[in-house]
């Protein structure tokens, strides 16, 4: 709880500098990290809470998807997000973080049959707003690809 707790107080103070806005491409926590020390504080030190968590009891599946989402290593969330998979089949921000990273590094097949395998754990918003990251990625790449 507590590494949540200081991520989702690094993911507020992120935001206020921009994060998600779409304004320019320097609005992701990484470029943000960077730029604000308060951030990057905040992130380093739920960082140490996840992997602390992690050596404590390494059976525990929300404290590798806490490291997972706190990393900003594509291998380390993928392995940590795989981990916590491995530990617990069913909950459904396990999956739905594992499709959303796939889709960010533009795997899209991959992050598709995340949410394939979303729907079969949970009925939830995730799954439909990764479908619709899905699509609206296919439909850019599409447009760049088919307008030049």
């Amino acid at each position: 709880d507590l590494g949540a707790n200081v991520l989702l107080q690094g993911q507020l103070l992120s935001s206020l500098h921009g994060e998600g806005s779409g304004v320019n491409n320097e609005c992701s926590n990484h470029h943000i990290t960077r730029k604000v020390p308060e951030v990057n504080d905040m992130f380093a030190r739920a960082t140490k809470i996840f992997q602390r968590a992690v050596d404590i009891n390494p059976l525990f599946a929300p404290a590798w998807c806490g490291l997972g989402c706190v990393s900003t290593d594509p291998l380390l969330q993928q392995h940590a997000f795989c981990r916590a998979l491995q530990l617990n089949k069913t909950a459904p921000e396990i999956w739905s973080n594992l499709g959303f990273l796939y889709a960010r590094h533009q795997s899209l097949d991959a992050s598709a049959s995340m949410m394939d395998a979303l729907t079969q754990v949970a009925d939830t918003p995730l799954m439909w707003i990764g479908r619709a990251l899905i699509l609206e990625r296919k439909v850019w790449a599409s447009s760049v690809v088919g307008g030049e």
